[in-house]
């Protein structure tokens, strides 16, 4: 599995992120790497969200972020479970509340 977070805010901005394991967890914003998410293994740790808002807390602007994240869950990827249950935690020890949504191939095919 990989992992996409999206950050709800008060304006019409694009707050999204990929959680990508290469095999450890790397945070991206489109196909730019931003920072690694656990900088002593290859599994999610906490303290991985915070890295990412520490590193981009310039590009949000002074825009509110509301303590609301979206986590989509797609099927392929080095990801586990495991790395869900700590990524959901963690975001939840940083203040946000978590929705998740899991992207299959068979969801992909009824929406196209």
């Amino acid at each position: 599995m990989h992992f996409s977070v999206h950050f709800q805010n008060r304006e019409d901005r694009d707050f999204s992120f990929g959680l990508v394991f290469e095999p450890a967890p790397f945070w991206y914003r489109g196909a730019d790497k931003i920072t690694r998410a656990n900088a002593r293994g290859p599994r999610y740790a906490y303290g991985g969200v915070a890295r990412l808002l520490d590193d981009e807390v310039l590009r949000f602007d002074g825009l509110e972020v509301k303590p609301m994240a979206v986590v989509l869950v797609h099927e392929y990827g080095s990801g586990t479970g495991e790395d869900l249950v700590m990524l959901q935690e963690d975001l939840l020890n940083e203040g946000f509340s978590v929705q998740t949504f899991y992207v299959t191939q068979d969801s992909a095919k009824r929406a196209g």
